[in-house]
């Protein structure tokens, strides 16, 4: 017992100096050097994104806490139809654009539009998340309002640093994975009692290495799709090469006649509720030029329809059930699932408990270089 828990020490010991003149110590140090500068240099960011994505496990929930204005109306009068609350966005000050209306639940709950602003000279100056009361007409910009979700998302995509952020986070991201493999790498020889080390000694290099053997996995799931988030739209048109058929429904150019206007959103969505009778009609893209179709989301039997209508007729033009065509389709629909995991309550903690160990990861790393600096520190200044 006592020889087997010397050479554990010895192994440690060794992963610790990282420059034996044994055969394996050369390549070993190279992965050192990799995982320890890799691992400092994206510290900061990772750190902050797995954290905040142990806080969005949750988003839903916190989101029912942090906006009764979407979630506890009072339905004690007739709601507005669908036409009067988009125009209840078109007349706002700033004019508002609606991208995508979503459809209440229930109905104490409201709609809610992901818009873009427009001033008065038709410049864009913004967009985001804004809800409507169908009772009373009220409009709330959940941007106005400061939310630990919405914190936690700015931080969790770009660090709330705009567009540079998002990039710093993408690389971060992806270096994550490598050191994620490098530290695989560097833990193998000294893979025995990994566990056990950690909770007899509890130093902080046996933490890190038994947090990382745990969430060595789930954090490479969630920072390469965090990647592919970022980079979707010049990663998939690469990858539909690899299949006969565009990976996403390619919606159908609406034919214009002279003095055509548009039809209200209502008529396309009465022919929608005869066509799924017993279909929940989830939301609407009713914006675009004029070729483009009005497009519903519609539940019915289990699959996620996308049915486009002809804005001047009110007719069906093309319906997609959801279900993927090919390998590069499924993954589409799919990878996200697999980023935040958020199938029920326990897959949610599950995936934000690993994510927030990803930041305590990254925490144990820093402070094991930390603590290395300072015997190097002792050392040179004793001798």
């Amino acid at each position: 017992m006592t020889q087997s828990s010397d050479t554990s020490e010895k192994r440690n010991s060794d992963f610790e100096r990282s420059g034996s003149a044994a055969k394996k110590g050369v390549p070993r140090s190279i992965w050192f050097h990799l995982h320890f500068w890799l691992g400092w240099i994206t510290a900061i960011p990772v750190i902050l994104v797995c954290i905040s994505g142990g806080v969005l496990a949750f988003e839903s929930y916190l989101r029912r806490w942090e906006f009764p204005e979407q979630y506890d109306l009072v339905a004690d009068s007739d709601p507005m139809s669908v036409d009067e609350v988009l125009e209840l966005y078109r007349s706002a000050k700033p004019k508002l654009v609606v991208h995508h209306l979503g459809f209440p639940e229930l109905p104490t709950h409201a709609y809610t539009a992901y818009v873009s602003m427009f001033d008065d000279n038709g410049k864009r100056t913004g967009g985001g998340f804004v809800i409507a009361n169908q009772y009373t007409g009220e409009l709330t910009y959940a941007g106005e309002k400061f939310t630990i979700s919405g914190s936690m998302k700015e931080l969790h995509r770009h660090l709330a640093a705009g567009e540079v952020g998002r990039q710093i986070v993408a690389i971060s991201s992806l270096i994550l994975a490598v050191t994620c493999f490098i530290g695989l790498v560097l833990w193998w020889p000294m893979r025995g009692r990994t566990f056990a080390r950690a909770w007899r000694r509890g130093r902080a290099l046996d933490w890190h290495n038994a947090i990382g053997l745990v969430t060595l996995g789930p954090l490479v799931i969630m920072a390469l799709t965090g990647v592919l988030l970022t980079y979707s739209s010049h990663i998939f048109p690469v990858l539909d090469k690899l299949q006969s058929e565009p990976s996403k429904p390619q919606d159908p150019v609406v034919e214009v006649g002279e003095d055509q206007e548009k039809l209200p959103v209502s008529v396309a969505l009465g022919e929608i509720e005869k066509n799924f009778p017993d279909g929940k009609i989830t939301g609407v893209q009713p914006t675009g030029s004029s070729s483009t179709p009005y497009v519903f989301f519609v539940n019915n039997d289990g699959l996620d329809y996308r049915v486009c209508m002809n804005p001047y007729t009110g007719t069906e033009m093309s319906r997609d059930d959801g279900r993927p065509k090919g390998a590069v389709s499924w993954f589409r629909k799919n990878y996200f699932k697999y980023h935040t995991l958020s199938f029920n309550l326990f897959t949610k903690s599950l995936w934000g408990t690993l994510s927030v160990a990803g930041g305590i990861l990254g925490m144990t790393g820093v402070l094991t270089s930390m603590r290395r600096w300072q015997r190097r520190a002792k050392s040179s200044s004793s001798s």
